[in-house]
């Protein structure tokens, strides 16, 4: 478990729309190193994942991101991929983003995998 991650999606969750259908962690690769958004959607389709597109919020749009190092792109969707999952069963606001109707996380531009379903 990474705390600075879980401190951070706290922050997040609280500042997105109540209207949020679905919630999706998108890595993001910068000069140096990598960043997570959280993006809220205002809709969810399990069949087409343009739903992640349905922007209700965005914290890359608000500047606050989530940065980290890792070797790699496939690590480091792996380590958003494993804290998400670990934040969904132990994180403070794991209820809230169980009371939407999915949560997915995903590299820029790459395909979207879902963690949680309701």
């Amino acid at each position: 478990m990474n705390e600075e991650f879980f401190d951070w999606l706290d922050g997040e969750i609280l500042c997105s729309d109540n209207g949020t259908v679905a919630f999706s962690v998108t890595v993001y690769k910068l000069k140096k190193g990598f960043a997570a958004g959280l993006i809220g959607a205002a809709s969810f389709d399990y069949e087409d994942d343009d739903w992640v597109r349905d922007v209700l919020y965005s914290s890359r749009d608000d500047g606050d991101v989530f940065k980290f190092t890792a070797e790699n792109s496939k690590k480091a969707l792996e380590f958003v991929r494993t804290e998400l999952k670990e934040y969904l069963m132990r994180g403070k606001r794991a209820k809230q983003l169980k009371s939407s109707r999915a949560v997915a996380c995903s590299l820029y531009g790459g395909d979207l995998h879902l963690l949680y379903r309701r």
